[in-house]
């Protein structure tokens, strides 16, 4: 492959591109659409949670302009194999010694370097706006990070996909048609699908970097805009195997092999992120149909706790002292706690002897017999991560998949707990200590029971961290730096 030759290919579509007026007109349409779009949004009427991040220009600008380049991308590309089927100027690189593979690679190009000068233009736009008109706080590399990782990958499957549909559909009014349908139905429906798996806008994704708490699902995003990548690129590929010209057979193979390993890649990726989604909502019902199944047994109450905290890194160790009693009329054959799934109990005794227990996802099944009104104390020790997917079972799916807030353009995204170097934050929702009876009633949502308990919390913080919980708080010596009664 002659990478000279792709250059001199790119530089002449580039000029072309430049040189048409209707392109012109569309770039500063939507240059100055996007620029006074954010001005409204975000400063003339903003409010305080469309710029209180870091993320927020930045992201908004390239989420408005990817949704216009994408529109622009698939009227260059369908008035490119417009030009290719005439006798223009351009006729000439099909007489030259060129492979088909370099004049597609080559035209594409000369069209994403035109974008992804207009894409730099448009943060620098946002840029300028983010430093003297607006309050919010600038972080420089939040801005090349949405140009990699939302523009840049839909550039490149909208060219291959329009270059692929183009070559396959050779009437240039139906080939556009086709794509305008399929650009209106990413825009408004396909964000809803699977957790945003197959949107290549990124719409439906949670894409908003939180200077305290970071991405919130960073390695899924990767993912998903790698799978457009791979497959943005094979479409591409395979749109030379109908090129109306003559090819080298060796040149042909290889181009069957890279286009479907690219396509491969790109779907597993894709496939990948519809997985992680629906496996999430599997395990949730599961948790429910658990929490459903043991919902009759709660006379069980756990009178007073005393939980002893130590957190190493994202997993937590947790020592906790349970005074537990029988509050119903019958004999307790067993006895029922809820702990979060992600956390494994390691030991549970009473009185230095060990008991028979067994897990059943959030459920804690100890074989222990109590009479009615008989109490005892009993000891646990657990540690791991904690499993979010356990929280707020009691919300539809169709309200837990929602990402965004007050705004549906702004996807925030959800999370139930934190325990991270810097920063933890637990709530009783996410069952982090052992409860008798559960947060939520998914028998009858109106008629949840509480436990009132005493708790005793100690927290081993040697990096002497702000401890906050109810109740009155004393610092004490060594590593057992705060108390909290």
């Amino acid at each position: 492959m002659k990478f000279r030759m792709i250059k001199t290919i790119a530089c002449y579509e580039a000029k072309l591109l430049r040189r048409n007026w209707g392109f012109r007109i569309f770039v500063v349409i939507a240059l100055l659409g996007t620029w006074g779009f954010q001005y409204i949004e975000q400063i003339q009427f903003s409010s305080w949670f469309k710029i209180a991040m870091p993320a927020s220009l930045p992201w908004f600008n390239t989420y408005v302009y990817n949704i216009l380049q994408s529109l622009m991308v698939l009227f260059v590309v369908t008035d490119v194999i417009k030009r290719d089927r005439k006798c223009d100027s351009g006729i000439v690189f099909t007489l030259y010694p060129v492979s088909n593979s370099e004049l597609i690679l080559g035209k594409m190009w000369g069209i994403s370097r035109i974008f992804i000068g207009l894409n730099f233009i448009s943060l620098l736009l946002a840029a300028s706006m983010n430093v003297f008109f607006s309050l919010s706080p600038f972080d420089l590399w939040l801005y090349f990070f949405y140009f990699l990782t939302l523009s840049f990958p839909s550039l490149i499957f909208m060219i291959g996909f329009s270059f692929f549909i183009s070559r396959l559909i050779r009437e240039h009014i139906f080939s556009l048609l086709l794509l305008l349908l399929f650009w209106g139905v990413a825009y408004w429906y396909l964000p809803e699908i699977c957790g945003g798996a197959f949107d290549f806008f990124a719409i439906g994704i949670p894409n908003l970097f939180s200077d305290v708490t970071g991405h919130p699902a960073l390695f899924l995003y990767l993912l998903q805009r790698v799978s457009f990548i791979g497959i943005g690129l094979g479409m591409l590929m395979f749109s030379v195997l109908w090129f109306n010209r003559l090819t080298d057979g060796k040149e042909l193979k290889r181009l069957r092999i890279l286009s479907c390993a690219l396509l491969t890649v790109g779907i597993i990726c894709m496939l990948g992120c519809c997985y992680s989604f629906l496996h999430d909502k599997s395990i949730r019902k599961r948790y429910a149909d658990t929490y459903v199944k043991y919902a009759d047994k709660l006379d069980l109450r756990v009178e007073k706790s005393s939980i002893v905290y130590r957190q190493e890194g994202n997993r937590i160790f947790v020592s906790a002292q349970l005074q537990v009693r029988n509050t119903g009329v019958s004999r307790m054959p067993e006895l029922i706690f809820y702990l979060n799934p992600g956390l494994s109990v390691r030991q549970l005794w009473d009185n230095g002897k060990n008991l028979v227990f067994h897990r059943e996802n959030q459920v804690i099944v100890v074989q222990k017999e109590l009479q009615p009104g008989e109490n005892i104390t009993l000891r646990i020790e657990y540690d791991g991560k904690i499993d979010e997917r356990i929280c707020y079972l009691d919300i539809s799916d169709k309200e837990y998949d929602h990402a965004y807030w007050l705004d549906k353009k702004w996807r925030f995204g959800k999370r139930s707990a934190f325990v991270e170097n810097g920063y933890t934050l637990l709530l009783p929702e996410c069952l982090w200590y052992p409860v008798a009876v559960p947060p939520v009633n998914l028998k009858s949502l109106y008629a949840t029971e509480k436990n009132f308990t005493t708790y005793d919390l100690r927290v081993f913080n040697p990096d002497r961290r702000m401890v906050i919980s109810q109740g009155k708080a004393e610092e004490i010596p060594l590593n057992l730096r705060r108390k909290i009664n």
